[in-house]
């Protein structure tokens, strides 16, 4: 019976690695706008295109390690919709104080010595403007403190 019990709890205790490791897969940004982060969790969503709701709150939890030491930083947020076959069209996501990442760090603090695990949580209000139905990709760049990239994420959505 210990052994059956001990069996159940690795087989569980493997299984909630996997789910929480994994995350939401993401895309590399284009034009090497910086790196990927070491995990990105869109709450809710594992797999592209993940389905968002107009009025709601997505939040959205990133990991990183700093590269250097950063004194500070700032989150930059974009939308990007093929109106037409060829012509794309980005939307600015205004993220409020949601931009000054240093006060949505959840693990520390700024400033942050080179090397140090960083936990960032976001939170993004789908406007209601948003087209309904449409297909988006959103980039998220979160920057140091000389417009360095640290981290680019793309990420596939479709508003419902």
């Amino acid at each position: 019976m210990t052994v059956l019990v001990r069996l159940y709890s690795v087989t569980f205790l493997c299984l909630w690695t996997i789910v929480v490791i994994q995350g939401t897969d993401v895309d590399k940004c284009s034009k090497g706008k910086g790196p990927l982060p070491a995990s990105v969790e869109l709450v809710g969503c594992e797999k592209p295109r993940c389905k968002l709701r107009r009025g709601q709150i997505a939040t959205l939890n990133l990991k990183f390690n700093a590269p250097h030491a950063i004194r500070h930083m700032h989150t930059k947020a974009s939308a990007k919709a093929y109106l037409a076959l060829f012509f794309p069209v980005t939307y600015k996501l205004e993220l409020g104080d949601m931009e000054k990442t240093c006060q949505f760090l959840t693990n520390t603090k700024c400033p942050i010595p080179s090397g140090q695990e960083v936990h960032f949580s976001l939170e993004i209000l789908i406007e209601d403007d948003f087209p309904k139905n449409q297909q988006l990709t959103v980039e998220f760049i979160i920057e140091d403190q000389d417009n360095k990239p640290l981290i680019c994420a793309e990420l596939p959505i479709v508003i419902v």
